[in-house]
């Protein structure tokens, strides 16, 4: 278990160290970071806490946490001139994560499973939740750090963290690299880069079964329009774009 004075420098260490003016708030636990996270918009903040005790991923499903596993945290960030659509901030979010893991990963190649869920030899790694405000968006971010933080018995062969692909990892280093990434990301989103990127790690070709507004839909999947969501070819021939608010994948 994280002591207290483990995550006492770190508020002081990231507002220093991050490319950016951001506010940050570091908790021992908290409910859920997305909740503590919300108020502060449109200022940018970064919440992290040590423990979720009622944590979620997409779609309202639950993520469980214990203490010192993970890195748990969720960012702020403005849009005022509402220039960023929920799944340009998906696309870029999940790239950011994807380069984090490769940054403290030089030997590793992360894999982007749409939207947002970061995969390591065909194991999930990390997961992003993109939750929208009048004025800004909340980014969570949860990342698997040690083996302790895979609790569900059902997904642990379908998991992994980074302590199985490399030497023991410091969260506030992981964290640092993390955040400069997403604020490098979503200040500088580059159209045509960050489509390169994303067909770099993503699943082009296969085909794939998705749920949207409660009906099921197989395709292949054939690329990604980052302002709509995924453009898929069904079976019938029929193209469609499946935005990441509102589609999962189910296999």
């Amino acid at each position: 278990m994280s002591k207290p004075n483990e995550l006492a420098d770190w508020q002081d260490h990231l507002e220093k160290k991050l490319p950016q003016p951001i506010l940050v708030r570091v908790y021992q636990e908290t409910r859920s970071t997305q909740d503590i996270a919300k108020p502060f918009a449109p200022k940018m903040a970064l919440i992290i806490a040590d423990q979720q005790t009622a944590g979620r991923g997409r779609l309202g499903r639950s993520w469980s946490s214990t203490p010192g596993a993970s890195v748990l945290m969720s960012v702020v960030w403005p849009n005022l001139g509402k220039t960023l659509t929920h799944d340009r901030v998906s696309l870029l979010s999940g790239l950011a994560v994807a380069r984090a893991v490769e940054n403290v990963l030089p030997a590793s190649k992360a894999r982007l499973k749409w939207p947002n869920d970061v995969i390591l030899d065909d194991c999930k790694l990390a997961g992003v939740l993109i939750e929208a405000m009048s004025s800004a968006y909340v980014i969570g971010i949860g990342l698997n750090v040690t083996r302790k933080a895979i609790t569900d018995p059902g997904i642990a062969q379908a998991s992994t963290c980074l302590e199985e692909h490399g030497p023991t990892m410091d969260r506030l280093h992981v964290i640092e690299i993390l955040v400069t990434e997403l604020i490098q990301a979503l200040s500088d989103s580059k159209t045509d880069e960050m489509l390169v990127q994303w067909r770099d790690r993503a699943a082009l070709g296969q085909t794939q079964t998705f749920e949207q507004a409660g009906q099921q839909i197989t395709g292949e999947i054939l690329d990604l329009d980052p302002d709509h969501g995924l453009i898929v070819r069904r079976d019938t021939g029929e193209i469609v774009t499946l935005p990441a608010a509102t589609t999962s994948v189910i296999k």
